[in-house]
């Protein structure tokens, strides 16, 4: 994990009280919004970091365990006690190589099932990182996939549960994107003009968006897209 940078330590400022000696999950914590979860919310309580490959500097607030995601009986040991879940993971496309049983294993199963572990153990508040668009209509199957996985965790009947629907995501990967990189900046420029719901936001302000949903409790199911998101910053 990338140490903290200056240029978003004003992110930080979160109401963390609230979660002090909480015991929080988070699977997807090498990935982007995953990622900028971690920086903003080690001090707030003890995590568990489910990967598949190490946490670089992991700080010692955090647990890091190394999971292939076929070790259930691991993964159910370890969230004992856990009161959130956040649930960022996810691949692309390209990352599986046009492998559609990969993809769908990677963005649906493995979430989908980490869910129902954490329902049965009593996980008060699941947090889902989505995406504006979704649909059992969509054309894209990344959109008809997130559509899925929401349909199914909304079933388990969560005390709360949130969807958040970013657009485009803004910032920095670890991995160099070139033509993301072009997007990106088209997209800045341009983003009075797109609708609400699709205007492209930071990554790390969803990260932090996040962390301030998960301080509420007995909320059912909510729908974060662009406006929700912002007015939680």
């Amino acid at each position: 994990m990338r140490p903290i940078a200056n240029a978003f330590l004003s992110l930080t400022h979160i109401k963390q009280d609230t979660l002090n000696n909480k015991k929080v999950a988070i699977i997807g914590g090498t990935g982007f919004i995953g990622n900028f979860i971690l920086e903003q919310f080690t001090e707030a309580s003890k995590i568990v970091a489910f990967t598949r490959k190490p946490l670089e500097n992991c700080p010692a607030t955090v647990e890091n365990v190394l999971v292939d995601f076929s070790n259930w009986d691991l993964i159910k040991d370890k969230l004992k006690g856990v009161e959130v879940v956040f649930s960022c993971m996810g691949t692309t496309f390209k990352q599986v190589k046009g492998d559609l049983k990969l993809y769908h294993w990677v963005d649906v199963e493995i979430p989908f099932e980490f869910a129902k572990i954490a329902k049965e153990l009593g996980v008060k508040h699941l947090l889902l990182v989505s995406s504006v668009g979704t649909s059992p209509n969509a054309k894209g199957y990344y959109l008809k996939m997130k559509w899925e996985l929401e349909e199914a965790i909304s079933k388990l009947d969560f005390e709360s549960f949130s969807i958040f629907r970013p657009s485009l995501l803004m910032g920095n990967r670890k991995e160099f994107r070139l033509m993301e990189r072009i997007f990106q900046g088209l997209m800045g420029a341009l983003a009075f003009l797109i609708p609400g719901s699709y205007k492209p936001i930071l990554g790390k302000e969803v990260a932090k968006a996040m962390i301030q949903q998960s301080l509420k409790q007995g909320i059912g199911q909510q729908i974060l897209e662009y406006k929700e998101i912002k007015a939680l910053l």
